[in-house]
C-alpha cells in the first residue's frame, strides 16, 4: 500500500511524513475520532509479512500508549 498526504487509515488521515529509517516510516496524522494530531509508524510490505520482525514491532508499539 502506497501512502501518502491525504491517505485515510482508518480514523486518521495522513498529513506529512516525518521520517523514514530501518524499521519503517514515521507519518503525522490527525485522528478525526479524538481530535487530535498522532504519529504513526508503518513498517514495510517484508517485514509485515516476517513473524520476527512483527514479534519486535508490536511490544514497541505497545509501549508507546
Amino acid at each position: 500500500m502506497t501512502i501518502t498526504t491525504g491517505t485515510q487509515l482508518g480514523t486518521y488521515q495522513v498529513q506529512s511524513l516525518l521520517g523514514e529509517g530501518g524499521m519503517g516510516r514515521v507519518f503525522r496524522a490527525h485522528d478525526g475520532k479524538l481530535k487530535r494530531d498522532v504519529a504513526i509508524k508503518v513498517l514495510p510490505d517484508e517485514f509485515s509479512r516476517d513473524p520476527e520482525r512483527v514479534a519486535v514491532a508490536r511490544p514497541a508499539a505497545a509501549r508507546a500508549w
